[in-house]
This record gives C-alpha cells, structure tokens and sequence, in this order.
C-alpha cells in the first residue's frame, strides 16, 4: 500500500488509527527498556552452587557413627518392605471379590425352584385362558380366527423353543426373560380374543 493511501486509510478509519496509535505506543516503550545486564558465568556459578548445595546433603544424610565405631540401626530399610506388606494386605482385605451366587448353589437352587414353580401358576392360568378363548375364536369370522391363530402358533414356537433352551441350561436368567415376554404376549392376545 502506498503512503498516501496509508495515510488516507488512517483519516478514514477509526479502527485503524487506533491501530496505529498502539503501535506507536508499543514502539515507544520498547524504546524506553533498558538493554539486559550481562553476567558471565552466571550459569557456572548456579550450576556449582548446586553441586556444592547437593554434596552438603548428602553428607547429612549419612549415618554418623557412635564413639564405639559402630554405625547406628537403620530403621529407614526395614520399613519400605513391612509398609509394603501392610498396604498389600489392607488392599487384599478391601478389594477382595464378593462371592457369588454361584458359591452358594442352595440358595440358587431354591430360587430356582421357586422361579419354576410361579412359571408353572403362570402357564396353568393361561391355560384356562386359553380353554376360555378357543370356543370364541372357532365362532369368529375366518380372517380374524387365521390371525389369531397364527399369532398364537408363533408364541406357541417361541415357548417351546425357551423350554428347549432351559431344558440345558435351567438357571439361564435371559431365556427365562424371555420365556415370561413370551407368556405375557400370549397372555395379552387371549385375554384380546376374550374382550373381542
């Protein structure tokens, strides 16, 4: 940009001249600062005033000998190790795993056996819904009675597929989720026929 148009731009605009006037500013106290001093040797000096500083503590760290030439009991090795051991057995003590349910097979057993035994209400009630329902979907119209008949044979599957599964693996919580979903569709489509 050329001077005259420099000069024109600053006459112009506000925010350039008040760019300008802090350049002026900053070029007129970096002006005012005084050169750094110089120190030779400064870093050679610090660096020995530490080394002389680090010698002075280890020479106070050292065991003093007793009159009888004899270098006094150190605590200091013999702590590290037992405070080690007491910290393992404290953390073994607190993060110890909790037993599982698996360790305690009487307790699984009889939820088990109490699980299967309200299955087995359960199944026996929509039994008698279903007894209930039949008549009234043999009455219904041919579309309607098809539907519900399928829907009820795809649940139908669906139970006898989880039974097959829990007839292997009895204490399976998932296929015993997913058993009572099933039970609970095909509970919810009867009582649907019976309200129909």
């Amino acid at each position: 940009m050329r001077w005259w148009k420099f000069d024109r731009r600053l006459r112009d605009c506000p925010d350039c001249r008040t760019e300008d006037d802090l350049d002026r500013r900053l070029a007129e106290e970096t002006m005012k600062l005084r050169a750094p001093l110089s120190a030779p040797g400064l870093w050679d000096r610090i660096e020995s005033a530490l080394r002389v500083e680090a010698a002075a503590e280890d020479r106070r760290s050292e065991c003093v000998p007793r009159r009888d030439g004899r270098r006094p009991f150190r605590l200091a090795p013999v702590l590290v190790p037992v405070s080690a051991l007491i910290v393992l057995f404290i953390s073994l003590l607190l993060f110890r795993p909790a037993p599982s349910v698996r360790d305690s097979g009487l307790l699984a057993q009889r939820a088990l056996t109490e699980v299967e035994a309200r299955e087995a209400d359960y199944l026996a009630a929509i039994e008698d819904l279903e007894r209930s329902a039949r008549d009234k979907i043999d009455s219904m119209d041919l579309t309607l009675m098809s539907l519900y008949r399928d829907r009820l044979a795809v649940i139908d599957s669906q139970i006898a597929k989880c039974r097959d599964a829990l007839a292997e693996n009895p204490a399976n919580a998932h296929i015993r989720r997913y058993l009572l979903a099933a039970l609970q569709d095909k509970r919810q489509t009867l009582a649907e026929v019976l309200g129909s």
